[in-house]
């Protein structure tokens, strides 16, 4: 038997969640205007956005798969090691920055894998809070980006920053950063269309926007009306090839100009075959064969992230075919293709991830045999029957729940209807739909903080 459980918010807790919780229905605006004024906060808050450059910035935008290629990168470069100018060695330290949170908020700022303590979370919001004394606060997920900036250098400044873009990417805040060490764009397909149009190529030119003069950037296989959109964006922001040797495209000695392609995809490095084939024979810590398309898109990151570190410092940073297998190997990304069991539901495995595309409902392994049940209010029934036309999802039967309780009662009388028929087995739950519902769902069978 195989169920769904489909989305509503969590409702966080507690007194500084509730204080961002008004800041984020305070909005942020997605225009022209969004960086300047995200540079003004910046300046209010006693940073410039020329303090990222210091952090060796990995800048990730992607309608799918940019939180699971940013969590990626965080495992192989923490495989990575910085050998300093007197001969000592150490462990790269990074920082991710991502969204949204399943159980707290602090989730979205991680040093070296892990969520930041509670002491640096409550440190870090005070330090922004206080800058700001009775003058207007930036947005929810603005305060959080400037949260992350003082986590990132205090004490110690990571020696890799992991940004995942919010909304878009052209003015997105993270957009601030002025000099990444490269960029990555996953998968493009049709999200946030209020923001950012009605059309795939339309969405590629947002997401492009993180492209920057002299920075090399990946891209994973898009769709066709997509590529010559950041084709072009390529050459308007005059970003470089990529200069680690694994990357480069071509024969060696074939000069540019006896190249046929066009200018824009001579300078990206979109991964390829080859890419691919270096992954044959791994086995990804996370689940789904659409997560090799993002491992190949952060290993090309991370490689030329290396090559630019060592271009740039003294200290040299080591790691190799063997480092990033095991950052493969070991990357864990909570409510992403995860398998679970509560102590309150026994003889339940629930299955999550937080598809809300077509295509992401298509890539998850588990389908519904029969019937999904959906904590959904009445008005999303047609947003759900959308997106799930033409999915394998697409005949199952729909319950309309009105809360979580309510939908894990379903849940628990189908289950108990199975073993009375003598089913054998545990019943298999698959949640998914919002990040949000996920994060629900952790926090009420008392799921600990990843």
């Amino acid at each position: 038997m195989q169920l769904s459980v489909l989305p509503k918010s969590v409702l966080d807790q507690g007194h500084l969640q509730a204080i961002l919780e008004s800041l984020r229905k305070s909005g942020n605006s997605l225009n022209k205007i969004s960086l300047p004024e995200v540079r003004g906060f910046l300046v209010r808050a006693g940073y410039q956005a020329s303090d990222f450059n210091k952090l060796n910035v990995i800048h990730i935008a992607g309608t799918k798969g940019k939180g699971s290629t940013s969590a990626i990168c965080d495992s192989i470069l923490r495989q990575f090691r910085i050998i300093e100018k007197d001969g000592t060695e150490r462990p790269v330290r990074t920082g991710l920055f991502s969204s949204p949170h399943l159980i707290q908020v602090r989730e979205r700022i991680r040093i070296n894998g892990s969520p930041i303590s509670p002491d640096a979370f409550s440190n870090s919001f005070s330090r922004v809070w206080d800058a700001f004394g009775s003058e207007p606060k930036p947005g929810y997920f603005r305060f959080l980006f400037l949260m992350s900036l003082h986590a990132f250098t205090t004490p110690t400044a990571v020696d890799a920053a992991i940004l995942e873009t919010g909304i878009g990417g052209e003015y997105d805040c993270t957009n601030v950063v002025e000099r990444p060490s490269v960029t990555g764009i996953t998968s493009l397909g049709l999200d946030h269309q209020a923001l950012l149009g009605s059309t795939v190529a339309q969405i590629a030119w947002h997401k492009a926007g993180i492209m920057k003069p002299g920075v090399a950037c990946v891209v994973a296989p898009q769709p066709s009306e997509a590529i010559p959109v950041l084709e072009a964006r390529a050459v308007e922001r005059a970003i470089v090839p990529p200069s680690a040797p694994s990357l480069k495209y071509g024969k060696v000695g074939v000069n540019a100009i006896d190249d046929v392609r066009p200018r824009g995809s001579r300078l990206l490095h979109v991964v390829n075959d080859t890419d691919m084939e270096s992954l044959k024979g791994i086995k990804l810590g996370l689940s789904g064969a659409h997560q090799y398309t993002n491992a190949a898109v952060a290993v090309a990151i991370c490689k030329e992230w290396a090559e630019v570190y060592n271009r740039t410092h003294e200290s040299k940073v080591v790691g190799g075919d063997e480092e990033i297998r095991k950052g493969l190997e070991m990357v864990r990304w909570p409510g992403r293709a995860q398998s679970i069991n509560f102590e309150e539901f026994l003889d339940i495995d629930f299955h999550l991830d937080g598809a809300h595309t077509p295509e992401n409902l298509n890539n998850l392994n588990m389908t519904i045999e029969k019937e999904a049940a959906l904590k959904i209010p009445l008005s999303n029934k047609e947003s759900w029957n959308r997106v799930r036309a033409g999915t394998v999802h697409e005949f199952a039967t729909v319950h309309l729940c009105e809360s979580l309780d309510d939908a894990l009662e379903v849940v628990v009388s189908r289950s108990t209807e199975s073993k009375n028929k003598s089913v054998s087995g545990n019943a298999q739950v698959l949640v998914t739909g919002s990040m949000h519902l996920i994060g629900a769902l952790l926090t009420r069978c008392g799921a600990a903080v990843e």
